[in-house]
């Protein structure tokens, strides 16, 4: 990522246009403890932090993905390890494991089950909150599947350490609402705002030259970002076909409305020597968010 991107991420006051996200708990979330997924998709059915190598995935994988499953273990021990990262570097390797998961869909649950092995019961504090740090990165960009979802969001509210609970409880509830995933790792932003459990807010630029202060989520589409920006101009009914563009400083780059606007954001920042799955467009940012209600005191950042 340049210095130059890096520059523009500051702390500002709270926005003008606050995300607008209707989630709520599933009424029957506690139905499902993670207890229960272990039992039907663990090969061996516990969980225990470990500082070794895995000899084998968490869950039920076959042929590569069973090689590539332990070798992700290895780095997410390696981001644990906070003696040994600092700055882009922990982002390089935090980005990469999220990929890993953004372009082969099979290892998703075994990604997300790697990391809440680490959160469980961890004596080490600095792991645990990185541990964390990690499950909210991966949150902010991959889908868990219709069958890790709820008991994942049962165990990261109980279990989650308790300043990152209301955050990784708000990103499984964005996730869950999704139809489909991300394409690009989370930006410099959402780490940021990850690390700070705080919201986030980027200028958009209205065609009249007005300049808006707006909130925005690691799972709002363009079409979202703009109905909210429409809203706080006046106009209540919801409206179909608005979507943001992004300039780079040489040039403009478009969006379709379905499209999230982290992602517009991720590609331009040239964060990744990760291949891309396939999407149905390029995106760019605009200014939106929303805040979690249930944790005071966040910081704003700003793109």
């Amino acid at each position: 990522q340049s210095p130059a991107i890096e520059n523009q991420i500051a702390e500002v006051a709270p926005p003008q246009v606050k995300a607008v996200i209707n989630v709520s708990l599933p009424a029957d979330v506690n139905n499902f403890p993670f207890s229960k997924f272990i039992n039907q998709h663990f090969q061996v059915p516990q969980l225990q932090v470990l500082n070794h190598p895995l000899q084998q995935p968490f869950t039920h994988l076959q042929g590569a993905e069973r090689h590539t499953a332990v070798e992700l273990f290895k780095l997410i021990l390696r981001f644990l390890q906070a003696e040994l990262l600092q700055g882009r570097n922990e982002i390089i390797l935090g980005n990469f494991i999220a990929q890993k998961g953004i372009s082969n869909l099979t290892l998703r649950n075994e990604i997300f089950c790697q990391v809440v092995n680490q959160m469980w019961k961890n004596p080490d504090m600095e792991e645990w909150q990185r541990a964390c740090l990690l499950m909210a990165t991966c949150l902010s960009c991959l889908r868990p599947s219709p069958e890790l979802e709820k008991p994942l969001l049962k165990y990261v509210s109980d279990h989650a350490m308790e300043e990152y609970r209301a955050l990784c409880q708000h990103k499984t509830l964005g996730a869950m609402q999704q139809s489909q995933g991300r394409a690009f790792p989370p930006t410099q932003l959402e780490w940021t705002a990850n690390r700070r459990r705080g919201q986030m807010v980027l200028d958009i630029h209205l065609l009249n030259e007005d300049k808006v202060a707006t909130e925005v989520e690691s799972w709002t589409t363009g079409e979202e970002l703009a109905n909210w920006i429409l809203k706080f101009r006046g106009q209540e009914d919801e409206q179909r076909g608005w979507t943001v563009s992004l300039h780079t400083g040489e040039e403009w780059r478009d969006m379709l409305g379905c499209d999230f606007v982290m992602d517009l954001i991720s590609e331009t920042e040239e964060l990744g020597f990760f291949p891309t799955q396939l999407s149905t467009s390029f995106i760019q940012p605009g200014v939106i968010g929303n805040s979690y209600e249930s944790h005071p005191g966040f910081d704003d950042c700003s793109l």
